[in-house]
C-alpha cells in the first residue's frame, strides 16, 4: 500500500515540476529573453538537439518533456 502511496506522491510532484517549468518558460518567452546555447541529450540509440533556440522556449520544452514521461506513471500505466 505504502508503494502506491509513493509513486503518486512521485509522479504528482514531477507533473507539478513540470507545470511549474512551462510556466517559466512561457514567462521568458514573452519577456523577451535572449541567448544563445546548445543542449543535446543521447539514449536509447536516438539523439535530440536543440540549438539557438529562445531559453523560455527550451524551458518550456523541457516541462512539457517531463509531463509526457510523468503523466503515464500518475495514471498507474509504467
Amino acid at each position: 500500500m505504502s508503494t502506491v502511496w509513493v509513486s503518486v506522491i512521485a509522479g504528482l510532484g514531477a507533473f507539478s515540476v513540470s507545470l511549474l517549468s512551462i510556466y517559466l518558460g512561457y514567462n521568458l518567452f514573452v519577456a523577451g529573453a535572449t541567448g544563445a546555447f546548445k543542449f543535446t541529450a543521447q539514449g536509447a540509440g536516438a539523439s535530440v538537439g536543440i540549438e539557438s533556440v529562445a531559453p523560455g522556449i527550451a524551458f518550456a520544452f523541457f516541462g512539457a518533456a517531463i509531463a509526457v514521461y510523468a503523466l503515464p506513471k500518475l495514471m498507474g500505466k509504467n
